[in-house]
């Protein structure tokens, strides 16, 4: 349950060293309700606050609340970048290539065989399945959970095919 006091309660919680620096500053004080969402509970952020204590070092962060009850800072969603670079590198590279032997199967009549469709049908697999990658770790951080969802069907299907 939730105890009211008359004085707000003050209190630090130090934070883990992997969220990178920046994000703190959009932390927020938040306290679970477990009346909130039909009774399924629910953080919320009613009657605390965010407040700089006295003393506070780099990489804490301090709140303020009207009542005791379990706390919690929020962390907005952290996304570490270290490997887009060589992903979106290497799915490019994979496009054009997967591209560059169409276009070779299509333009050169030794290329030409029985199962030039076949050959064909693989390789716009894989260039798609390349392209919709490519999609998909641009949009990581401004895409819905529906269209995350819709990214991952489509990099299913083209896997799968």
């Amino acid at each position: 349950g939730t105890i009211s006091t008359g004085d707000p309660l003050s209190f630090t919680i130090p934070m883990d060293a992997d969220i990178l620096p920046g994000h703190l500053e959009d932390a927020v004080c938040a306290w679970w309700d477990a009346a909130a969402q039909g009774g399924l509970g629910g953080w919320t952020t009613s009657g605390c606050v965010r407040v700089t204590l006295d003393g506070q070092r780099p990489g804490e962060v301090s709140c303020s609340c009207n009542h005791a009850t379990q706390f919690a800072v929020i962390v907005p969603k952290v996304v570490k970048r270290s490997l887009t670079i060589p992903t979106i590198l290497g799915l490019v590279l994979l496009a054009l290539a997967a591209l560059v032997v169409m276009i070779a199967h299509m333009m050169h009549s030794r290329f030409r065989t029985d199962n030039l469709a076949l050959v064909l049908q693989l390789f716009l697999t894989v260039f798609l399945t390349a392209v919709f990658g490519l999609i998909t770790v641009l949009a990581a951080n401004n895409v819905s959970k529906d269209g995350c969802a819709a990214l991952g069907l489509i990099l299913h299907f083209f896997f799968v095919s």
